[in-house]
């Protein structure tokens, strides 16, 4: 599902391209996260959510790449923050390797049957004289990340790993757009 909201080609052999990479960057996020997490729980118990600060720092980075590049980023995160909820294991990287092959059937199968009057809508082109914050927009995310990992390792929160997901796309390209950004989740 998140792998179509990130896809913005206007082809289905472009779609599906996008869509493979997409889902094969879930599958990625959520290997490095049975990865890492073993190696980082001996650092505490917030331990393996450290992997979810590099996710985060690429939701914001790899905007630079356009759509496709966003797409990538958050598709990294979601997959760690997946594999951090359902606990997975060295052991669960076959069932991994199936899951990420059915997602990517899921995800192509209906863009090749949508009709030719489906396209995704086009993002409008950014202004040439502003120059995108993306790497200062990682860096945020990670920030934030962080000091959440650093909370739970030190008072405990319940359900920290929301926590650094609503800080992670929350960050914007400059203060004011992410303080916005804040109040209208606040709002909502």
């Amino acid at each position: 599902l998140w792998a179509s909201v990130s896809e913005a080609q206007t082809t289905r052999r472009t779609s599906s391209r996008d869509l493979v990479l997409l889902v094969l960057a879930a599958v990625v996020g959520a290997a490095l996260m049975i990865v890492l997490s073993p190696l980082l729980a001996l650092s505490g118990r917030a331990g393996p959510e450290l992997t979810l600060v590099t996710g985060a720092f690429l939701v914001g980075y790899l905007r630079r790449y356009g759509v496709l590049g966003a797409g990538v980023g958050s598709q990294v995160f979601i997959g760690q923050l997946l594999a951090y909820g359902a606990g997975l294991t060295r052991a669960d990287f076959p069932t991994l390797g199936i899951a990420g092959l059915i997602a990517a059937l899921a995800a192509i199968v209906p863009r090749l049957l949508s009709g030719p009057a489906e396209h995704p809508a086009l993002a409008a082109p950014a202004p040439v004289a502003v120059r995108a914050p993306e790497l200062r927009m990682g860096l945020q995310a990670a920030a934030a990340a962080l000091v959440i990992v650093l909370l739970n390792d030190a008072i405990g929160l319940q359900e920290s790993a929301w926590a650094i997901t609503a800080c992670t796309y929350v960050i914007a390209g400059s203060t004011s757009g992410t303080v916005q950004r804040v109040l209208r989740r606040i709002l909502g």
